[in-house]
């Protein structure tokens, strides 16, 4: 339910952030309807994969039949996740030969599941980053591959240096 899943927003980040958070959602909108040019400043999962010939599927839930059929039958040498915001079961986490990596947006151990950035603001870190993990049967506690971090500077824009964070991260 729309309502209420605004209604928890409010009551965890408070109304001025889901308003600012909201204007940028339908800022983004109306851009997308008029540009066509919106796909080249977009650094979605989705877009990445078409853009590089990577075969890319949406599933509503990380624990559904449908998942698990897919991914059995493709049979992957790894899962790749990016900030997945559904925990994994075990019986996922086992069915990629290498293993299945997560894009957090955080330096782990600090911030583990939703909505790092908010909190490192919130609990005024001096830094904030990105980790690169294994993942395991407990949401962000698996084995750290890469880190990136910088510092937090005043009217810094937290998108556009996640971003450059992630890319950074990513592809280390």
């Amino acid at each position: 339910n729309v309502i209420e899943s605004l209604k928890q927003r409010i009551k965890v980040y408070g109304i001025r952030y889901v308003f600012i958070i909201s204007l940028l959602y339908f800022k983004l909108f109306f851009w997308s309807c008029f540009s066509k040019n919106i796909r080249k400043r977009s650094y979605s999962v989705s877009n990445f994969c078409t853009d590089n010939n990577i075969p890319y599927r949406k599933f509503k839930s990380a624990s559904s039949s449908n998942f698990r059929n897919y991914l059995e039958h493709i049979s992957p040498d790894i899962l790749a996740s990016v900030s997945a915001p559904q925990k994994f079961s075990k019986e996922i986490l086992m069915i990629p030969d290498k293993g299945c990596i997560n894009l957090h947006g955080s330096l782990l151990p600090k911030h583990r599941g939703l909505q790092p950035s908010f909190w490192a603001l919130h609990n005024g870190d001096k830094n904030i980053g990105s980790t690169v993990h294994y993942m395991g049967e407990n949401i962000d506690d698996g084995a750290v591959l890469e880190q990136g971090k910088i510092k937090i500077q005043k009217r810094m824009l937290i998108k556009k240096e996640r971003v450059k964070i992630h890319k950074k991260t990513w592809f280390f």
